[in-house]
């Protein structure tokens, strides 16, 4: 597996299936098929990648995927914060 930081859109696409995967794993026993249909986009269309891309691109170096061949499986985003 490979950490990397975030390449451009095509990664952005890969965090929103990850997304989508995540979601349905975690609350598909829990909420309503349509609510995990709203929240998790399997298939993003390109107004919703633009968006995200726009949110992500800015702070991409704080944003990092993991890769097994080839594909996106991961994602992390770190934030640093003065904590005293």
């Amino acid at each position: 597996m490979r950490i990397r930081r975030i390449a451009g859109r095509e990664d952005i696409r890969a965090i929103l299936e990850v997304h989508a995967r995540a979601w349905r794993a975690a609350y598909s026993d829990i909420l309503p098929d349509e609510t995990i249909e709203q929240e998790a986009d399997s298939d993003p269309d390109p107004e919703h990648v633009e968006d995200r891309y726009s949110r992500l691109w800015p702070v991409r170096d704080r944003v990092f995927v993991a890769e097994a061949d080839g594909v996106v499986r991961a994602l992390f985003i770190y934030e640093t914060r003065n904590l005293a």
